[in-house]
């Protein structure tokens, strides 16, 4: 490649840091590759074993930390976490965010993430540190669209991240490098003009021995953020943009005066660089990644930070020297037993004369008899001494090795499936919680992992899927579709942009517990506790409980009961179109009801007029009669009598007080003014 002053001090500063970053993780790595090789059971130390096969005596490994490992990833992959998008202003688009979280989840389905997931956090679990990445490229071999990938990294000790970053997810960190180790043919075979010849002699020295050998060459990803200056532009409708990163349509706005800048600041940020290096060579140019983050997870462990140094361990570190002593123990008493039947005998040299084969061969093989020679001196014939006997201390000491190895894991009997003295199911559950919050340290990591991925996918995602075109999305019931993205259509409001992925910000949050499937399981369950308790519900829920059921023709019985469901249940039922000569019918049904109504009310009225009528006459004829008799009280009832068939305009107004109270003499009867 081509050699200028500025590759030569990337080169050279790339090389610094990572002697540094090597530097300052080896020790902690050795004890991890101990880890890794003791969990699949190389558990005994060299030279023990060695002393031991010499010595024709047992060396037994049983690992029983296997049992712990796979007990934390199992609760892992039945608790996976998930991720949900959510605007970060409120005037961003809600729907845009559901819109990223499912086409999130298609990424995911697509690049078989969980795997990635649960391979670093297998990892992570073992020795304290996984490492997972996501990657850009074509959508297939005949498109220029781009997509994005989650992909595993099978090695996480390729991975090498700036020592200085604090954060846990490493988001703050300068710089990462991902290596691998080749061949010097397959090396030279992939870039051919590399020259190096130039650099891998001895007179390269100290400064590349971490990058050469005789027969290998390491190469590197070398990831970077570089400082840069920006000018920031708030604009009129309340966005803030990148001056120099403004969109057509943005740049077209505000030379026109559509849109105005109404504060302008610079601003310190950088950009991600990636390079492709081996040492003294830049075997690929340097390009600009799009996206603001190193796109490198690292998912660690147990953090442990001892006078600044930084140490990562997973569940196997403290539980090595009681997993030794069980081996130890277990190897001791199976040699205890096996030396049952070897016991020796107690014989004299004169009986074993010309017989040594035959009692070579006794604490070997079941010899049919064994010869000897009479022999004066002794009290008889050889006598076989009492065997070793298997000693209480020995079981005793096996049996606290494993109580060792769970305390030191934090996972006891009821997690194991080992019986214990709860008795009710709520005391299991509360000692098997214990056990799930003793090892909730991985779980919670790796969520925090994965919630930083997101963020990753979030910051990409509109450089990535910018332009017009129709994605898949995949929604948490598992269901795709395919949504238009970045769609100029016409509103009343004007020209606007449908599924606009380039504008906006949105935050990441995860949300940890079973997967769609367990609550679907989970749901039927409840569902069906419930119309067990309410029969009535089942007549209206049918078709959501078949729809959560995971046998197969669910679906097919869901459908069948929701065409059973009452008029208007059915939410997703197109609104019926109404017949016209039902509304005639309905119409003329209405105006008869509505005429038989006037009519009711038309004699009715006529009944209370003749009503009225004669009992204003009885009224009048009762008052003319009280009068002729001068009866007060005849007149006082006569014109309450009256009163009550007047309308309310018609009725005089009552007397003041203390006036005549007496009736009047002649004409209409009321009381006197």
């Amino acid at each position: 490649m081509k050699r200028n002053d500025k590759t030569d001090s990337m080169l050279r500063e790339a090389r610094e840091r990572f002697d540094r970053a090597h530097d300052a993780e080896s020790n902690m790595r050795l004890d991890m590759i101990d880890d890794l090789r003791f969990k699949n059971g190389d558990q005994w130390d060299e030279s023990t074993r060695a002393q031991r096969e010499t010595e024709d005596r047992p060396c037994l490994t049983v690992n029983r930390l296997n049992q712990f490992h796979r007990l934390v990833m199992g609760n892992i992959r039945q608790n996976s976490p998930s991720m949900k998008v959510m605007p970060v202003d409120s005037g961003d688009d809600v729907e845009v965010a559901e819109l990223l979280e499912d086409l999130i989840r298609q990424i995911e389905h697509e690049s078989r993430a969980k795997q990635a997931y649960m391979w670093a956090a297998d990892r992570q679990v073992a020795c304290g540190y996984g490492a997972f990445r996501v990657v850009n490229e074509p959508a297939s071999d005949d498109v220029f669209e781009q997509v994005l990938r989650i992909k595993r990294i099978r090695n996480p000790f390729t991975v090498y991240f700036d020592p200085d970053a604090q954060e846990l997810t490493r988001q703050d960190a300068k710089y990462c490098f991902v290596t691998e180790t080749i061949s010097k043919e397959e090396f030279e075979a992939r870039w051919p003009k590399a020259t190096l010849g130039d650099f891998a002699g001895s007179e390269t020295g100290e400064t590349y021995e971490r990058w050469y050998t005789k027969d290998s060459v390491r190469i590197a990803e070398y990831w970077r953020k570089v400082p840069v200056t920006k000018t920031l532009w708030l604009l009129s409708d309340g966005r803030t943009v990148d001056a120099d990163k403004l969109t057509e349509e943005d740049f077209y706005a505000v030379q026109n005066g559509l849109l105005e800048v109404v504060r302008e600041r610079e601003a310190k940020s950088h950009k991600v660089m990636y390079s492709k290096i081996a040492g003294g060579e830049e075997l690929e140019p340097a390009k600009e990644w799009p996206g603001r983050y190193i796109p490198i997870i690292p998912v660690y462990g147990e953090e442990e930070d001892i006078e600044g140094v930084t140490t990562y361990k997973g569940i196997i570190r403290d539980a090595k020297d009681p997993q030794r002593l069980y081996n130890y123990w277990n190897t001791t008493n199976a040699e205890l037993i096996a030396l049952q039947p070897r016991a020796p005998y107690l014989i004299t040299q004169k009986q074993l004369e010309g017989h040594k084969g035959w009692w070579k061969l006794a604490g070997k093989t079941n010899v049919p008899y064994l010869p000897y020679n009479p022999d004066p001196q002794a009290p008889g014939a050889p006598q076989r001494q009492p065997p070793p006997q298997i000693s209480t201390a020995v079981i005793q000491m096996q049996a606290q090795s494993q109580d060792d190895m769970k305390a030191s894991t934090g996972i006891y009997d009821s997690a194991l499936g080992n019986a214990s003295n709860e008795t009710s199911g709520r005391a299991i559950l509360a000692r098997q919680a214990q056990t799930d919050t003793g090892t909730f340290v991985y779980m919670d990591n790796l969520a925090a992992a994965i919630e930083h991925c997101g963020r990753i996918l979030v910051d990409l995602i509109p450089h990535i899927y910018d332009t017009q075109r129709i994605v898949r999305v995949r929604g948490e019931d598992g269901e795709e579709k395919a949504v238009p993205v970045n769609q100029p259509v016409m509103t009343q409001q004007g020209p606007q942009i449908l599924h606009d992925l380039t504008r906006g910000k949105y935050d990441v949050r995860i949300v940890v517990g079973p997967s769609y499937a367990t609550k679907r399981a989970e749901a039927a369950e409840s569902m069906i506790q419930f119309i067990q308790a309410i029969p009535g519900a089942g007549a209206i829920s049918g078709d959501l409980i078949a729809k959560n059921m995971d046998w197969p023709g669910a679906d097919q019985f869901a459908e069948r009961l929701k065409k059973l469901l009452p008029p208007g249940m059915d939410e997703d039922a197109p609104p019926q179109q109404p017949d016209p000569m039902q509304q005639q019918m309905a119409m003329l049904q209405m105006a008869l009801q509505e005429a038989e109504l006037q009519l009711k009310r038309a004699e009715a009225e006529d009944k209370i007029a003749d009503a009225m009528e004669s009992r204003a006459d009885a009224a009048k004829k009762m008052a003319e009669a009280a009068k002729e008799s001068m009866d007060v009280e005849a007149m006082q009832f006569a014109y309450r009598q009256l009163m009550a068939v007047l309308p309310p305009g018609m009725q005089p107004q009552a007397p003041p007080q203390g006036g005549n109270q007496n009736p009047p003499s002649a004409g209409f009867f009321m009381p006197s003014p």
